[in-house]
């Protein structure tokens, strides 16, 4: 029989380098198609205003539980719920995955990142992802 719980601060640590890793690979394309293909400074304010919303505040969360947990440890370890975690961490590697596609695709064709009628798509996932992690960090035992 599977446990119910497992150790919250492997969680942690595997939800950040999928977030982590994605996001950095993501900034750097970025960064890439900015710098050196010759992207106009409205369409780089465009590409910075689609790109930073949909990683800071993610990130942002994560940098500050990992912190809190790293200033001041817990006397014993804490166990997180094993199904909330395996629930934040598909629906943000579903999430990740199509945030990445979206970047990837333009990238390619040098079109515009994305327009706002595209941008439907990644909000509903990017509400279940970010709902999962934040039940995940809070319900621990």
């Amino acid at each position: 029989m599977m446990e119910l719980t497992m150790d919250m601060a492997l969680c942690q640590r595997r939800l950040a380098i999928l977030w982590f890793s994605t996001c950095g690979a993501v900034f750097l394309l970025a960064l890439i198609r900015i710098m050196f293909h010759g992207i106009p400074d409205d369409a780089a304010k465009q590409v910075w205003g689609f790109l930073l919303p949909n990683m800071v505040p993610t990130l942002s969360l994560m940098i500050a539980v990992l912190v809190a947990e790293a200033v001041a440890p817990p006397p014993q370890p804490k166990q997180g719920n094993r199904f909330l975690f395996q629930m934040a961490f598909w629906l943000s590697a579903a999430y990740l995955a199509v945030f990445l596609l979206m970047v990837l695709v333009p990238f390619g064709s040098m079109k515009p990142l994305m327009d706002a009628d595209q941008q439907i798509w990644l909000t509903p996932l990017q509400g279940l992802a970010t709902a999962a992690l934040g039940a995940f960090f809070v319900k621990t035992s």
